[in-house]
């Protein structure tokens, strides 16, 4: 074997041992962020040709990634990973991501560099005060917006800190957002109404529609609609039943709250 080949089987073992798992890592990230299979299949398509890949073929769905590589002397690897859908959208990651991908395709970083900036954006955390301060500005906003009274919103934005919590310190803990939906949903449900008992002239109702307005998934509702427009339905149909069903987890928690708070007042 001459230097040259040897140097080429070097090169498609870094490429297949450490760059194709950290892209599948990255995958992974994006579609936790908020990105759509489509995006996420073509980015992964790049990086692996700016590498070095003679080929690739790339299936994702929200809950599974398939990567065929071709390398160069024609030879094929394969590796799927799971994906775990209880990330929250993060589209300050997602850019983040796009970045390093975009730059990577320009001029491809060695393997170890790729993997180190992907863990410093992977890593990354948004800071709890900027979840708590859109989280009660919204409630507060939309209580306002749908005809609620300045009580109304103080005792909203109280509510919100309460969903925030949830949010951050909840959600990690629970195995789906069906389950989550559903408790986070009672749980405001039975504070709201309690406080409706305590607070006369409260609007209880407007109060539960700021938090509905936050915690329904809009965002992969949209992803769903959008996935079906783009031609990837297997992907919709899975995003829709899933958010519809978070929505119905939602709205079921709230039944339940008001059903009790009714036999207790």
């Amino acid at each position: 074997m001459s230097p040259a080949d040897g140097c080429e089987t070097t090169g498609e073992e870094v490429l297949r041992r450490s760059v194709l798992p950290c892209l599948l890592d990255i995958g992974a990230a994006m579609l936790g962020a908020g990105a759509d299979v489509r995006h996420v299949e073509r980015m992964l398509d790049k990086l692996g040709r700016a590498y070095g890949a003679r080929r690739m073929d790339v299936f994702v769905i929200t809950t599974l990634m398939v990567v065929t590589i071709t390398l160069p002397s024609e030879r094929e690897h394969t590796l799927s990973r799971r994906v775990d859908s209880i990330a929250a959208t993060d589209y300050t990651k997602l850019q983040a991501l796009d970045r390093l991908c975009s730059g990577c395709c320009r001029e491809p970083l060695p393997a170890d560099e790729l993997h180190r900036r992907f863990r410093t954006i992977a890593d990354g955390r948004q800071g709890d005060g900027r979840l708590f301060a859109g989280g009660v500005l919204a409630i507060a906003a939309f209580a306002v917006f749908f005809g609620g009274s300045w009580v109304d919103a103080l005792a909203a934005a109280l509510v919100g800190v309460f969903v925030c919590y949830t949010m951050k310190c909840w959600r990690p803990f629970f195995p789906n957002y069906l389950i989550y939906n559903f408790t986070a949903a009672l749980a405001s449900g039975l504070i709201i109404g309690a406080a409706g008992l305590l607070v006369p002239g409260l609007q209880s109702s407007v109060i539960i529609i700021g938090v509905i307005m936050i915690l329904i998934p809009g965002i992969p509702i949209t992803n769903a609609i959008r996935d079906l427009i783009a031609g990837d339905t297997l992907t919709g149909i899975m995003r829709l039943v899933e958010s519809l069903l978070w929505a119905l987890a939602l709205a079921l928690g709230f039944v339940v709250a008001l059903m009790v708070v009714g036999w207790v007042g």
